[in-house]
């Protein structure tokens, strides 16, 4: 799927969609979310932050917001 068909996937809550943004930028989360982790404990929290981070992203395309309509990589890099 291409940006936009996520997007509006998303949009329709399909599932597949989220599997589709957790594939192509998970890493590129994480990797964010690690490096302003710095300790051990504090790293422990990594898979709820990045649980946090897809529920932002899925609900900023539910009220359609128009900094997303484009592409995901700009709005997350804006948002972290």
């Amino acid at each position: 799927m291409d940006e936009q068909t996520v997007i509006t996937a998303l949009r329709h809550h399909d599932e597949k969609a989220l599997g589709q943004l957790i594939e192509h930028y998970g890493d590129f989360i994480q990797q964010v979310v690690l490096h302003n982790l710095p300790t051990s404990y504090e790293r422990g929290f990594l898979h709820d932050i990045e649980n946090r981070c897809y529920y932002q992203v899925i609900m900023t395309c539910c009220i359609d917001n128009p900094k997303l309509s484009r592409n995901i990589a700009n709005f997350l890099n804006q948002s972290m």
